[in-house]
């Protein structure tokens, strides 16, 4: 059974919540007791559940530099040794610590499905971007992903991945294109949704 904080009140129902961090609350009223609350979770497991995977997935307004934790490969991990205390030095340490993973995990995912395609590439690069996911150069075959990509799930970087590089031969968003993934990606649709986005 889920761990769970109760608020009593004076209230005639149970009111259950989940709060942005994951805690589960529950109002209850004066005199129900701890038994009926119990019950009252156990009843509810499919909804928390349900709940709490979109928090993790889609954390609103997740801010590392503010947070005790961080996310990688869409799982929450405590912060990097030596994580500094000054605003400034926590968005330009977290810039470099994603830049590295991204190099370190995401590279070979790119490599991965540039094999399965066929298609090639001459140029990687990993910035932050504020807007976009990723940006291809089919011209000149240079693929550029945003490198807090790596804090989301490992389907979701694969989709961008395959995304980026379906852009080395379909420069638009036309049928062709999204036939092309839907080839090697059928479920890209699902993936798309489990996106962690947050600005550094």
């Amino acid at each position: 059974m889920f761990e769970y904080t109760i608020k009593r009140k004076n209230i005639k129902n149970i009111i259950l919540k989940i709060n942005r961090k994951g805690d589960i609350i529950v109002s209850a009223p004066l005199k129900i007791s701890k038994a009926s609350l119990d019950k009252f979770i156990i009843s509810n497991t499919q909804w928390i559940k349900e709940k709490l995977t979109k928090i993790t997935l889609n954390p609103p307004h997740f801010s590392p530099v503010n947070s005790e934790f961080i996310y990688l490969f869409g799982e929450k991990i405590d912060l990097p040794e030596n994580f500094p205390n000054n605003l400034e030095e926590k968005k330009i340490f977290l810039s470099n610590y994603y830049k590295n993973k991204s190099i370190e995990l995401v590279t070979p995912i790119i490599e991965h499905f540039l094999k399965i395609t066929g298609l090639t590439m001459e140029h990687l690069t990993f910035r932050v971007m504020r807007t976009r996911w990723g940006s291809c150069n089919s011209s000149k075959k240079y693929i550029n992903i945003n490198s807090i990509l790596v804090a989301s799930p490992l389907e979701s970087i694969e989709y961008i991945a395959l995304h980026e590089i379906a852009h080395l031969h379909f420069p638009h968003h036309k049928k062709e294109f999204w036939n092309f993934i839907s080839k090697y990606m059928p479920d890209w649709e699902i993936r798309k949704k489990q996106l962690i986005f947050f600005e550094l």
